[in-house]
């Protein structure tokens, strides 16, 4: 029996053949991933008691006479039982390495128990390999803190017009219900502008990064410039600043799953990417908020005020970009660099497109997440039409944004912290799919159906709102983590691939949902991708 371990960048691509895929045993390692191949001449109508040996809850299907798993520390049990098998020996003849060969780091092979195992000239390079990497590289939490900082300062930008519609409607000369547009003016410029950046952020993360805070800085003093200048042209200058706050959000999109998979161990690798995703929805909480207690309903004047504020606030972020922002250096850097010399420059983007055409269920998994995801970038803004139109209190209309994203970022964190397994995923998707169409749908009735007062209909909302928020928002980094399950795909451009399909939902879905019906929209929305989650989805690698 041969025992081969290989260090994997991102995540272990599994041995699959005509006779069924293989599946994997465990999670991964904290210093990244573990492959272990187990070759041997073992008849098929032994493979029931390897399974059995190697641990019981997880099938290894043969291919030719080869086992195939995955290997983490917190398997050594399992293998030192699935390598007596094989070697039809005991603790000391497992021990004794007389039967296989071992290529591990030191505290791996130590954990299980082998102290003598004999090595050969490949398997050595292996091992010098697994001591050498360079991943995860230093710096993780400075460099999540910078995004996050970015990150949050933009997301307050984009709501600065839908929070004050009439102060901006007074401000710009344009009717309350033309303000919508500019919201419609992000996402797109936020979908346009996602793919070019997709390829700056991989192959030069800090340039996509930087780009991305002068962007949004500019775009901060743009609009004050444009009110205190009194300039002819504010509202174009204005809808300027919209498309470049657009386009800073594009690298802060698809950033989060480069960092994450290349900075910090696997266990960690939800928890960074959902903080990334939360600190953006923490930006939609305040902007959807702090605009509305700052400025007076109608008010020109505070609105500049507040501007001025917000583009001195820049100056933090850009300060933040320039202190705590580290890119890669060292070996983690070469091997980066030299990853990207070796495949083109469409490689990224002809991997999904081959995943793709080859895999159904990764679409179905794309349109869902997309659909149930655009859900939640749609309702902050949404939401302020819809109950402006149907005549709420302007307390409700003030408070169900809060509600909503407040959730969502708790939510958020609270998931990706405690998704450390990644078969706990498909309950967790499972549930926020349920929570959040019977959430819209309640909503609609709490809205439209008039069985209850205004009291209890705000209280109702603003319940329904946390739940949704919750739900549409909070499964965000979830929902990444488990499509980067996928083999052959850099979980940068699985964030890619995911927002642009979420943006190009979502540019539809606010232009349909900013009226009086909207809540309907939106739920009719949430239950169609409910449905044919629900009903279709199956994970990748083999999991529930």
């Amino acid at each position: 029996v041969d025992l081969r371990f290989a260090r994997h960048f991102n995540r272990t691509t599994f041995m699959r053949g005509s006779s069924g895929p293989s599946d994997e045993i465990g999670g991964r390692d904290a210093d990244g991933e573990l492959r272990l191949v187990a070759s041997a001449a073992i008849p098929r109508s032994d493979q029931s008691e390897a399974e059995e040996a190697g641990g019981g809850s997880t099938s290894h299907a043969a291919v030719g006479n080869a086992l195939y798993c995955s290997l983490t520390k917190s398997d050594t049990a399992s293998l030192v039982a699935f390598a007596q098998h094989l070697s039809g020996g005991d603790d000391a003849a497992c021990s004794a390495g007389s039967d296989f060969t071992v290529a591990a780091v030191p505290s791996t092979r130590d954990a299980l128990g082998i102290t003598s195992a004999t090595t050969s000239p490949a398997a050595a390079a292996a091992e010098r390999a697994a001591k050498a990497s360079p991943f995860p590289a230093p710096h993780g939490w400075a460099a999540v803190l910078a995004i996050a900082l970015n990150s949050s300062f933009n997301a307050f930008l984009c709501m600065n017009f839908s929070a004050t519609q009439a102060a901006s409607a007074a401000a710009l000369g344009i009717a309350e219900g033309e303000v919508a547009s500019f919201y419609s003016v992000y996402l797109f410029c936020c979908l346009l502008f996602m793919t070019p950046v997709m390829w700056q952020t991989e192959r030069h993360e800090s340039s996509a990064l930087g780009c991305s805070v002068a962007a949004t800085a500019v775009a901060a003093w743009t609009r004050w410039w444009a009110l205190a200048a009194e300039s002819r042209n504010k509202f174009g200058l204005c809808l300027l600043s919209q498309a470049l706050v657009g386009f800073g959000a594009a690298a802060i999109s698809t950033l989060p799953g480069q960092i994450s998979h290349q900075r910090f161990p696997a266990s960690q690798w939800a928890l960074a990417t959902s903080l990334m995703l939360m600190a953006n929805y923490s930006g939609w909480l305040f902007g959807a908020s702090v605009p509305e207690t700052a400025v007076t309903e109608g008010s020109a004047e505070e609105l500049s005020r507040l501007f001025l504020v917000q583009a001195l606030y820049s100056l933090v972020a850009v300060s933040a970009y320039l202190l705590l922002y580290r890119p890669l250096a060292g070996e983690a850097a070469r091997a980066v660099a030299e990853e990207n010399r070796r495949k083109s420059h469409c490689g990224g983007f002809a991997d999904v497109l081959r995943v793709m055409t080859s895999t159904p269920q990764f679409v179905l998994q794309l349109c869902s997440h997309g659909c149930f995801g655009a859900v939640g970038f749609v309702v902050p803004s949404a939401a302020l039409f819809i109950l402006d139109d149907i005549g709420a209190p302007q307390l409700l209309v003030r408070a169900t944004g809060p509600s909503f994203i407040g959730a969502g970022v708790l939510g958020g964190v609270a998931l990706g912290y405690y998704s450390t397994d990644a078969r706990t995923f498909p309950r967790t998707l499972r549930g926020c799919y349920v929570l959040g169409s019977a959430s819209l749908l309640l909503m609609c009735g709490a809205t439209y159906s008039g069985l209850l007062d205004p009291a209890a209909r705000s209280a109702a909302l603003l319940v329904l709102m946390a739940a949704a928020g919750f739900a549409t928002l909070g499964f965000t980094g979830v929902l990444f983590e488990d499509l980067a399950r996928f083999p052959g795909i850099p979980p940068s451009y699985m964030l890619w691939i995911g927002y642009e399909i979420m943006l190009a939902f979502s540019v539809v879905l606010n232009m349909l949902a900013s009226n009086a019906r909207g809540f309907w929209t939106l739920a009719a929305t949430g239950l169609v991708a409910a449905l044919a989650f629900l009903g279709l989805y199956r994970q990748a690698g083999g999991g529930g």
